[in-house]
């Protein structure tokens, strides 16, 4: 029995790895997160992304025209001198809610007037989460509009498939009367404060409604919201032309690109006169604060210090280029046969070595394993 002692020990342990694989065990989450990190900062992409512009309202826009907030009509004129440059959409990244003081000044009503003929504009609005789904269904006015479908005979998927939301706060009433498109605002970071993942859909009362980012990325593809499908814990297919996929939360993982990714614009030189809108032409422009003194930042694998308006854009212009990670669930088919195997191959070979030996090839494996990581990543998005 004692000649077979060790190899029963390494079988062991590696049915032991299985396990705390299986069940998410804290350090080797951590090593994977970790791994994962050090990849995606040494591929991601440089230079700036050829379709996706960001325009800022920071400390220069506010040096010229104040603090913000800023009142709807100064916001109205960013917004037309940006659709005067004929940008294949715009996203609104701000919140717009109801304001007494905005709608007695006439403000609203001059922000109104502009989204009339602005056409591919994309507004936000904020969420507030549940903790579990509702059975109630309903299809709220100017919201069910920019409902998206799910690839299933009952229109539902599982309750941990996407954000479950109790209620949502759409923007002002008369910002509405256009029908603009609506999208969620929403950013969470892991359980280690690194941002890595973006809901892309959540459900309300019943129907499916996308993020804003999403949204964005399908009108600038020119893909009406009816025809974004949402496939259960694997992908969300944008019209027939663009697939990205999520994982079994509905989250999409955030491939961030080497800054600077984005050509910026101040707000306080788009509304200048002198300003050549033709490079906005075809582009998707996200208009939004970009202040670190009045916006709250998020760590990402690439930077400490990220806004919620880059992240936003990160996410659609992923979606636009297909410039996507598909990470590979840990507890997957393949994933465990492979840890047995591995483990196997071990217990065969490992008691047969010498000390130096058996020290040395794991980290010699570890080697080979993270080669081979950063080969499927960089040839096959992996």
């Amino acid at each position: 029995m004692s000649r077979y002692s060790s190899y029963i020990l390494f079988l062991l342990i590696s049915i032991l790895v299985v396990i705390l694989n299986i069940n998410g065990f804290g350090p080797i989450d951590n090593l994977q997160r970790s791994l994962n990190d050090l990849l995606c900062r040494l591929t991601a992409p440089e230079g700036p992304r050829p379709n996706v512009v960001l325009v800022t309202i920071d400390g220069r826009a506010q040096d010229q025209y104040g603090n913000w907030p800023w009142n709807r009509d100064l916001i109205a004129d960013l917004t037309a001198a940006t659709a005067h440059g004929e940008p294949g959409a715009i996203l609104l990244d701000m919140k717009l809610p109801e304001n007494s003081r905005q709608d007695s000044a006439g403000y609203t009503d001059i922000l109104a007037e502009q989204l009339e003929w602005i056409r591919n504009v994309v507004l936000s609005y904020d969420i507030a989460l549940a903790t579990y789904r509702s059975n109630r269904t309903d299809n709220p006015k100017y919201l069910f509009e920019n409902s998206v479908t799910v690839d299933n005979p009952l229109g539902l998927m599982s309750e941990r498939s996407s954000l479950l939301v109790r209620k949502v706060f759409l923007p002002a009433g008369e910002l509405l009367r256009s029908k603009p498109y609506l999208g969620f605002d929403y950013d969470a970071p892991d359980d280690d404060r690194i941002l890595r993942h973006q809901p892309v859909v959540m459900n309300y009362e019943g129907y499916y409604y996308p993020s804003q980012a999403l949204l964005a990325a399908a009108v600038y593809l020119k893909v009406p919201p009816d025809q974004i499908r949402v496939v259960e814990g694997k992908e969300v297919q944008i019209g027939g032309s663009h697939r990205i996929p999520i994982n079994d939360r509905g989250e999409f993982f955030i491939r961030f690109n080497r800054p600077p990714a984005f050509v910026r614009y101040s707000a306080a030189d788009v509304l200048s006169d002198t300003f050549d809108r033709s490079q906005l032409k075809g582009k998707l422009v996200l208009i939004g604060v970009d202040d670190f003194a009045v916006t709250e930042t998020f760590a990402t694998p690439v930077d400490e210090q990220t806004t919620p308006l880059y992240i936003k854009a990160t996410v659609a212009e992923n979606i636009i280029n297909e410039n996507v990670v598909r990470v590979v669930d840990r507890t997957s088919v393949w994933s465990l046969i492979a840890l047995l195997a591995l483990g196997a191959a071990c217990a065969f070979v490992m008691p047969r070595l010498s000390l130096a030996l058996r020290l040395l090839i794991p980290f010699g494996l570890l080697f080979i394993l993270a080669n081979v990581n950063y080969f499927w990543l960089t040839a096959f998005g992996i």
